[in-house]
């Protein structure tokens, strides 16, 4: 049992230590990982169906 708990703890130990060395690294580009917004629905009253967003209107030439 003794044996079993010591070779846990040099495991633990060995991977602590490779972590520490090694470093945090590098998560590479950040701004390629930008979410854009959501769209935002309209909350309805309560009680109320929400109505449909309304169409956008054709350009008229």
């Amino acid at each position: 049992m003794n044996k079993i708990l010591l070779l846990f703890l040099a495991i633990v130990a060995l991977s602590a230590a490779a972590l520490f060395l090694v470093g945090p690294g590098d998560n590479g580009p950040t701004e390629a990982l930008e979410v854009p917004p959501m769209p935002v629905e309209r909350a309805a009253p309560a009680g109320m169906v929400a109505a449909p967003a309304p169409e956008e209107a054709p350009a008229e030439q």
